[in-house]
């Protein structure tokens, strides 16, 4: 998947859910293997999105899972 094409699908992920989506809300999606790396989504993430938490975990059962968190300024220090 193109790096464009990930973060769109997030941005209407987190448009879905954009009265949820305060901080210490975790969004989850289930991914595959063909998404651009953690690094490069956080990089692209970060400038539109500062306040973001982006990890990918690998479950038990192969499947990836991103989670996505709204963080404060103040979660820096």
């Amino acid at each position: 998947m193109e790096l464009s094409d990930a973060v769109s699908t997030i941005e209407y992920k987190i448009s879905t859910y954009s009265t949820h989506f305060n901080e210490g809300f975790v969004l989850k999606m289930d991914i595959h293997p063909g998404w651009p790396s953690e690094y490069e989504l956080q990089q692209k993430l970060q400038r539109m999105y500062p306040f973001m938490s982006i990890k990918y975990h690998f479950l038990d059962n192969e499947v990836m899972q991103l989670s996505i968190q709204k963080i404060t300024p103040s979660s820096f220090s």
